[in-house]
């Protein structure tokens, strides 16, 4: 038992020895690498000691276990090096956490050095806390000639737009009455023809009078939806283009004949004959240009 006893006794000897040997150890200057850091970035410490009395070592680059706590930083690697005969402490570690942090105290080399401070800047604010300042807009040469052209461009483009709208607005205006004019007489000889085939007599002459009331005035631009076969007789000659008004009569006549008073002596083939010939004339006479005196003297009038 007394070799035991002698080794335990020479242990804490030296844990002694080594504890006396760290006091008094203090330190000079530090020094990291880069000198402003921001969090996950490795950092190299280079700070030189006070041994004091204590006796040290160097020591090469090593991993070394210490506890920097839950928000500490990672100590990588720990080194004592000689600078003009004093001791310097390299450590390499790294941060993360931004703001104030220290490394613990670790022994090296036979020395115990202090705990060391740091400053971990924010990657976000890139160590800048000051308030952003607004940047002036970016503006790629030439804008404001290009949108004075543009202006200029589009405005040009609607008045030659609004003047070539009132020029051809007649033309627009002539081709749809053109259209309304041609769709007038095709629905009239499409209805002419399904009166044709009509069995009843007396249904067949009720749909030409109307039918021809209709289609004479749209061409007169009149309403003759009312008018009876006596009035339309009282009407004057230039109520209606063509002189019609004496057939249109005969067929509003010879419809109310037939309906009324029980005729079966007129054939619905010799009424729609006599409206066709009532449209041609219509159209002819619409078609027909007017004199130029005619025309002045309708402005006048």
């Amino acid at each position: 038992m007394r070799p035991a006893r002698r080794a335990v006794a020479s242990l804490l000897i030296a844990a002694v020895c080594v504890i006396a040997s760290a006091e008094g150890v203090s330190t000079g200057r530090v020094e990291f690498v880069p000198a402003s850091f921001v969090p996950g970035q490795l950092v190299t410490l280079y700070a030189t000691l006070d041994p004091g009395d204590a006796r040290w070592a160097e020591a090469t680059p090593g991993a070394v276990s210490v506890d920097a706590g839950e928000n500490g930083p990672s100590v990588l690697s720990v080194a004592m090096e000689k600078r003009s005969g004093a001791p310097l402490l390299v450590v390499r570690f790294v941060a993360w956490r931004a703001g104030p942090g220290f490394l613990p105290a670790m022994t090296v080399g036979g020395l115990e050095s202090p705990r060391i401070r740091f400053e971990c800047v924010s990657a976000l604010a890139d160590g800048d806390l000051r308030s952003p300042e607004p940047l002036p807009q970016l503006e790629p040469p030439g804008l404001y000639a290009r949108l004075y052209l543009l202006g200029g461009a589009l405005l040009v483009v609607i008045v030659a737009g609004l003047a070539a709208a009132t020029k051809a607005a007649p033309w627009f205006r002539a081709l749809a009455a053109k259209r309304a004019f041609a769709a007038a007489r095709r629905e009239f000889d499409e209805s002419l023809a399904m009166i044709a085939g009509i069995g009843s007599q007396t249904a067949a002459w009720a749909e030409l009078c109307s039918v021809v009331r209709r289609f004479v005035g749209l061409r007169s631009g009149k309403d003759w939806s009312a008018l009876t076969a006596s009035e339309v007789e009282s009407l004057p000659e230039d109520a209606a283009p063509g002189g019609v008004l004496g057939d249109v009569a005969s067929i509003l006549a010879t419809g109310d004949a037939v309906r009324f008073a029980g005729r079966r002596d007129s054939p619905i083939g010799a009424g729609v004959s006599l409206a066709g010939s009532i449209a041609d004339r219509l159209d002819e006479a619409c078609l027909e240009p007017v004199p130029p005196e005619s025309a002045s003297e309708r402005k006048a009038s």
